[in-house]
């Protein structure tokens, strides 16, 4: 990109904040971009610590995702990595 520093800068320190659940969720025009919202999340995100845990809570209920489908989701990403 050819930005002056300044305008470089700025964008550099946007893209390192993370995004907040309601931000993500505004993002989503349908079930399916929610899910893939949702599972691109989990899978970088840890969820065995709280932190990671809540934002994952949070993140579902935003996209107003039922719990059994958020199970099906991590039930299936976690075979995908073992058949991996």
């Amino acid at each position: 990109l050819e930005l002056p520093s300044s305008e470089l800068a700025a964008l550099s320190e946007q893209l390192s904040k993370p995004l907040e659940p309601a931000q993500l969720a505004e993002l989503a025009p349908n079930m399916q971009t929610s899910i893939e919202i949702y599972t691109a999340s989990a899978i970088v995100i840890d969820e065995h610590c709280e932190a990671g845990k809540s934002y994952l809570a949070n993140l579902a209920s935003q996209l107003q995702l039922p719990a059994q489908l958020v199970e099906a989701l991590h039930l299936q990403s976690s075979q995908k990595l073992v058949a991996a």
